[in-house]
């Protein structure tokens, strides 16, 4: 990313990106004004009294003081860093954000692109007086944000307070009506029974397996995992109590399930454990990237303790710590081999050109291929609009000839233009799709180059530099076992455009490039390209060892894998 400011390309027609967010129920529901389809209404009608055309409409539903929980402002972001769009616009500034922290990240980005983020219904100049006016409007975004959260909190305090349920996720044991808790029998029976099997075998695990060979499954019919049972037995719900905000518990309206005695002695028999005991010294740089294939579930920090003291670092699957170690194949990885191989194939990437070549050839020549099917429906819809635009102009030759049959012929007109407006709408769509998927060709030389002061940044980098580099470069490491394969699916561009150490800085592309990722498959290498949208994109290019050749085939995976065609990654 570069650090200094940057023009966006000149184009004919002046293309927008629209950011719409709600953070309620109601709003997401459609219930109010506010709501996602209300505001996409109101931009795509803005942006054609502007004459522009839309790029991509990006959406969240998250409040406007968060930002690592909003996808689509982060999309919005990196697309605007790659110059794919003029302007971004909202329906209001404080759809943008209600932070001054993000808002300040904003503008920089605006001063860094050359990009504008503008709102459709409040208009700032770039005159001091305007900026003074756009930051003051930030501070009240800001205290509107706090003065909510402080009322909502106050609101809790007071329902706890009475003994009132506070709402959420519904305990086991119990349903709500009109706000309040009542006891469902065969759940509360069951929620009894593992305080007292807690008494016999005071372990989350020896009540899992009790309870599955007893056949009692949870709310969803799956078997009871271990954390699940644990904040059950930490919950004081059960006793008849409710927890306020500030951490407290009070004396609750509901029916309680288990009386204060059993209670009391579950939570003496509770082992007591602190950070010192359950702390792993070792340094692993690639925490967060390890999932288990088998499971689809991260992968967590664990070790293994030897009789001689010493302790193996493991990367093990969440599964088997939750519902036990044979419900998952996978299980572990050795962190020393899994670390050392990751290290290896980044040092490959960058130091094998065919390999690197032939896969960027593969993506480029792909591209053409990956829009032909919206292509062929960009030239039906022009066809359709260039028919109606016929009929549109015969209609209004016959209301200037005047004659009978004037309301019959403005009927007919009305239903065209709508018709027509419509299409258009469709085809502005269709190109910024096109847009978003085609595009120049990737640089293999500029990536080599990334990838070689990567590699040189994370050999001088101390362990919490070299987990920050990582998570750069690596979206994640999908490990199949032993014997089967392990994927690592990287990214050349980073996800955030500002934050973290100088190591960061130092590397950051100017531009995101692309995607690529190793997989290892007893003896059969893989080099696949993926896109950062919203959808994992993919062309692989596949090494026959058998010929000494690569074959391209092409795929796409969907947010849960299934295949839908090919796209490609403007650069």
């Amino acid at each position: 990313m570069s650090r200094s400011q940057t023009k966006p390309v000149a184009r004919e027609v002046k293309r927008f990106a629209l950011y719409v967010r709600v953070s309620t129920e109601q709003q997401l529901e459609g219930r109010t004004y506010h709501s996602i389809a209300s505001q996409r209404d109101f931009l795509i009608g803005w942006v054609a009294s502007k004459g522009g055309e839309v790029f991509r409409v990006y959406e969240d539903t998250e409040s406007g003081t968060k930002f690592d929980e909003r996808p689509g402002l982060q999309a919005l972001i990196r697309d605007a860093m790659a110059h794919n769009f003029d302007e971004a616009v909202a329906y209001n500034a404080d759809r943008w954000c209600r932070s001054l922290d993000i808002h300040a990240m904003l503008k920089r980005i605006e001063r860094e692109s050359g990009i504008r983020f503008a709102s459709a219904t409040q208009e700032f100049t770039a005159t001091p007086e305007g900026q003074l006016l756009e930051g003051q409007l930030a501070v009240m975004n800001q205290f509107y944000s706090q003065v909510i959260a402080a009322k909502v909190k106050l609101k809790r305090q007071l329902r706890a307070d009475k003994g009132e349920w506070n709402g959420g996720r519904r305990p086991y044991g119990y349903t709500s009506e009109a706000g309040r808790l009542l006891v469902v029998a065969h759940e509360a029976d069951v929620a009894r029974r593992m305080f007292e099997l807690f008494l016999e075998h005071p372990s989350s695990m020896s009540i899992r397996r009790r309870l599955r060979a007893l056949g009692i499954t949870d709310r969803q019919g799956r078997p009871w995992s271990s954390s699940s049972i644990e904040a059950i037995l930490r919950n004081p719900i059960y006793v008849g109590q409710v927890r306020t905000p500030d951490g407290n518990t009070r004396p609750g309206i509901h029916e309680a399930i288990i009386t204060q005695e059993l209670w009391d002695r579950v939570q003496a028999a509770k082992p007591t454990r602190t950070r010192l005991m359950t702390k792993i010294e070792r340094p692993f740089p690639l925490a967060g990237l390890m999932v288990c294939g088998a499971c689809d579930t991260r992968m967590t920090l664990h070790y293994v303790a030897k009789k001689n003291g010493r302790k193996i670092g493991r990367y093990r699957c969440t599964t088997t710590f939750q519902r036990g170690w044979h419900e998952c194949p996978v299980k572990e990885v050795n962190a020393d081999q899994i670390e050392q191989w990751t290290k290896d194939q980044i040092a490959r990437l960058g130091a094998e050109g065919a390999l690197l070549d032939d896969a960027i050839a593969a993506a480029n020549a792909a591209n053409d291929q990956r829009t032909e099917p919206l292509r062929s429906e960009q030239a039906a819809l022009l066809a359709r609009i260039n028919e109606t635009r016929t009929k549109v102009a015969r209609l209004v030759d016959a209301i200037a000839e005047g004659g009978a049959g004037f309301a019959s012929i403005r009927a007919k007109l009305t239903l065209e233009e709508r018709n027509l407006r419509l299409l258009e709408h469709d085809l502005t769509r269709i190109r910024a799709e096109i847009d978003r998927m085609s595009g120049d060709p990737i640089d293999a030389d500029r990536l080599r180059r990334l990838l070689g002061d990567f590699d040189a940044l994370l050999a001088v980098a101390n362990a919490a530099e070299r987990e920050e580099l990582l998570k750069l470069l690596i979206k994640r490491i999908v490990f199949r076992g032993t014997d089967a394969e392990v994927t690592m699916e990287l990214f050349a561009g980073a996800n955030l455009p500002s934050g973290g150490s100088n190591f960061r800085a130092l590397w950051l592309p100017k531009r995101p490039l692309c995607d690529c990722s190793f997989r290892r498959a007893r003896g059969v290498m893989l080099t696949r390209w993926l896109t950062p949208s919203v959808q994992r994109e993919s062309c692989r290019s596949k090494h026959l060892k058998s010929q000494g050749i690569y074959h391209v085939d092409s795929e796409r995976h969907g947010p849960r894998g299934e295949a839908q065609g090919c796209v490609s990654r403007t650069p």
